[in-house]
């Protein structure tokens, strides 16, 4: 895997790693249709990975709590009703390190910074099926990733949102912008507490740090 890019102030740097999640169901039937319009930017185990700008991330989560009147009482009793989904807001920057023209795919090249921003907006779109019965017709979801940030941050979510800002210098043949500010939220969806398969995921992460999958249940005696 190649180096990240590196930034003006090397103290700050955040190393991200995505991963779409191998074990969804659909992954890799997206990811094969998915590819052939990115040119097989990724695949099921070949990381998405870059460093982002010194703005740093935010996380949002809330629970759910509904109102009980009760006759004679000031205020009313407030009745837990689940939680939110966790939401991590991440803003990410893409930028071209050498010249590049309409034929330089290489690392970090103008090409590259497209290809790696176009791979982050398809994985809120699914994939649509193509050839026999299902072509054109059938789709399939796009899958969970895995999010981690070293030992501080591991997520097992899904691509809420990306909100792209493409700055220049622009390449003179292609108009291929050389740098790409990108705004991506991330919901996280746990798998259930049961499934022994993402045990592994994030190991070297403190418990406090992951949400991969629920923990295992309290047992509760009388």
């Amino acid at each position: 895997m190649a180096s990240p890019f590196i930034l003006t102030y090397e103290k700050s740097l955040m190393a991200i790693e995505i991963v779409p999640d191998p074990y969804y169901a659909y992954t890799a039937t997206w990811l094969s249709l998915v590819n052939g319009i990115i040119d097989d930017t990724i695949d099921s185990v070949t990381p998405l990975f870059w460093t982002a700008d010194d703005d740093g991330l935010s996380e949002q989560f809330s629970p759910q709590y509904s109102p009980m009147e009760v006759a004679g009482r000031a205020e009313a009793f407030q009745t837990f009703g689940g939680a939110d989904n966790r939401q991590v807001l991440l803003p990410c920057m893409f930028q071209a390190q050498e010249d590049g023209d309409e034929n330089d795919n290489s690392t970090y090249s103008p090409i590259w910074v497209n290809k790696q921003v176009r791979w982050l907006e398809w994985l809120k779109q699914p994939g649509i099926a193509t050839g026999g019965v299902f072509n054109g017709v059938f789709s399939f979801p796009p899958p969970p990733v895995f999010v981690t940030i070293g030992s501080f941050l591991a997520l097992r979510a899904i691509v809420h949102d990306v909100q792209v800002q493409w700055g220049g210098p622009w390449v003179p043949t292609t108009m291929y912008p050389y740098r790409a500010e990108v705004q991506l939220t991330l919901m996280v969806t746990r798998a259930s507490y049961d499934d022994s398969r993402y045990a592994s995921v994030a190991s070297g992460v403190p418990t406090r740090n992951r949400f991969i999958q629920f923990p295992t249940p309290v047992a509760v005696t009388s």
